[in-house]
């Protein structure tokens, strides 16, 4: 039995391999650390230095001190100004919401045969659910600035 346990163990061995991790530490709002891994393969959304908007792309390979994009690009990790990571994603369905509210109201409108099919506060309330959802899509994400309380590093596990 132990013997089968080995030769499995050592097959399984063999295809395994270390994994590149990038490894950021920062405090929130209210002093508590906490930490946030990527991984390869990864969307990740930066902002460098010297730049306004942030920048998304698939995380192909890490270095010491680089990261490396599948479109070819590379970034030093020290000029790295921010990071998004990504939460649940909320606001699609406030759009929704807002699209079926004025779908619905318009078909009513239609099957009961009324004056006027597009009402002008149906309009009103998607148009404030649309704002809404714009608002919540900001919300949703943690938008972290890269400063002397965080720390970036590359572990290789």
């Amino acid at each position: 039995m132990k013997l089968i346990l080995v030769i499995i163990f050592s097959f399984v061995a063999l295809f395994s391999f270390s994994q590149k991790i990038l490894d950021f530490h920062y405090h929130s709002i209210f002093g508590k650390e906490k930490v946030f891994q990527f991984f390869n393969n990864q969307e990740f959304s930066c902002r460098l230095k010297g730049q306004l908007f942030n920048h998304k792309h698939k995380l192909l390979n890490m270095n010491d001190s680089l990261l490396m994009f599948e479109n070819d690009k590379i970034v030093r990790i020290d000029d790295i100004k921010g990071i998004r990571i990504k939460g649940f994603n909320f606001s699609h369905y406030v759009y929704g919401s807002a699209a079926w509210f004025l779908l619905l109201d318009t078909g009513n409108n239609l099957i009961y045969q009324r004056d006027v099919i597009v009402n002008e506060r149906a309009g009103m309330v998607s148009a404030g659910m649309v704002v809404v959802g714009l608002i919540v899509n900001y919300f949703q994400d943690k938008h972290v600035h890269v400063g002397r309380g965080a720390v970036l590093r590359v572990l290789d596990t």
